[in-house]
């Protein structure tokens, strides 16, 4: 049967790893016990670690012992931790504490709309402090309820306050199961430009035809209406909650989330988004529509120790329904993305590096790297789930991991 693959447009935006010593723990939160998903987890007084997965592990490479490493999260408090063998531990952590300035919420209706512009007005002026790190981008897509895509990449990657703003893949690989015109899959032709295209802050004069209005802006407030929520504390530092939303009339361009901004300096600390798109960006073939499509960002930025902001994190999801206007047929695609930064490393500015952009084609470049088995073996990075077990188990099974050289031979 004749192959269907779609694709998604959107209009917005080696380290080889041959452990001799593995650490394996998991981060939980101290009341619940629940894991703790994507909690930071670096050396001490240096710029390389990990992150815990949606389950709250994580696995981390020892290179000797005792080693003293920081466990960090937006929503709680930091904590240090000496390892001293590879005896795994049950990590805790205690949320931050949340309070109400109500001088400032009293006093001054307009109080989270001056803390968004001010973040606006600092990410601009520190946008020219480029960093550079090394980057872990995994990607799922589901439909329906079989897993049909998986991607993993490691890339170098050249950041700034506004966000990933170019990349040079290290190695990637990538499988994917094809659809059919009786039983279509959903899949992306430009991928990691979801994963990592989104941007902190918009400085444009005007939104661009059939672009999303980012809440973070030179314009934003024509889009969005503010309001505090709380405020968390963190050591010396004030970290308010604000949330955003639709001025009355916008459209889909317009989301609405949470916005993390320290009250003292103005970093922006998270910005959680979700837009609820329709059909708009979906290319599809003329006996298919598409409803119901939502597009989720939870993106995160951090200080190092030097005082420097940095980009941890990404996550990225989208999800629509797929009706196959012949027979009637209605299917859900979701795709999952996660992006993290595991070291930072301004030595690779000389790496050249080109920028991340809408016309960006991953598979391009994926289809020339030669397929590494036992690189992949030993370069987990992000400890996966049963669940990405299982997937990845499933397509090397099946004979659909490794590049898309390898798979179209």
């Amino acid at each position: 049967m004749k192959k269907i693959t779609f694709f998604i447009t959107l209009l917005l935006f080696e380290t080889s790893i041959f452990a001799q010593t593995i650490f394996k723990s998991k981060v939980v939160d101290a009341e619940s016990g629940e894991g703790i998903p994507y909690a930071s987890v670096f050396f001490e007084n240096q710029n390389k670690g990990t992150a815990t997965n949606i389950e709250g592990e994580f696995v981390l490479e020892i290179p000797n012992f005792p080693q003293n490493i920081v466990i960090s999260h937006i929503s709680y408090e930091k904590k240090i931790i000496t390892i001293k063998n590879t005896e795994s531990l049950t990590i805790k952590l205690t949320l931050s504490p949340q309070m109400l300035n109500e001088v400032a919420i009293s006093g001054d209706s307009d109080y989270a709309k001056k803390l968004v512009a001010n973040a606006y007005e600092k990410a601009k002026k520190e946008r020219k402090n480029t960093q550079y790190g090394k980057v872990f981008y995994r990607q799922k897509t589901k439909n329906g309820e079989e897993y049909n895509e998986l991607q993993e990449v490691f890339y170098e990657a050249k950041f700034s306050t506004k966000g990933v703003e170019a990349w040079k893949i290290s190695n990637a690989r990538y499988g994917k199961v094809e659809g059919t015109l009786d039983d279509p899959m959903f899949q992306f032709t430009n991928f990691s430009y979801l994963g990592g295209g989104f941007r902190f802050f918009s400085d444009g004069k005007k939104l661009d035809k059939k672009a999303l209005a980012l809440p973070i802006g030179k314009i934003s407030h024509e889009y969005y209406e503010y309001e505090l929520k709380t405020w968390i504390r963190q050591g010396d530092r004030e970290i308010a909650i604000i949330s955003f939303f639709p001025k009355k009339g916008r459209g889909y361009e317009v989301g609405k989330g949470e916005l993390y901004i320290d009250t003292k300096n103005y970093w922006i600390y998270r910005v959680k988004a979700i837009y609820f798109l329709g059909s708009e960006g979906v290319n599809t073939a003329k006996n298919v529509k598409v409803e119901n499509q939502t597009l989720t960002f939870d993106v995160y930025g951090k200080l190092n120790q030097q005082g420097n902001w940095l980009i941890d994190r990404y996550q990225v999801e989208t999800s629509m329904d797929f009706i196959n206007a012949a027979t009637g047929t209605r299917k859900n695609a979701e795709i999952q993305s996660t992006l993290f930064f595991y070291e930072y490393d301004n030595t690779l500015k000389s790496n050249g590096f080109k920028d991340l952009t809408l016309k960006t084609k991953d598979l391009e470049k994926i289809r020339k790297i030669p397929y590494d088995s036992v690189f992949w073996k030993n370069n987990p990075i992000i400890k996966r789930t049963p669940l990405e077990e299982k997937i990845l188990k499933d397509f090397e099974s099946k004979k659909l991991i490794g590049n898309m050289f390898d798979l179209e031979k």
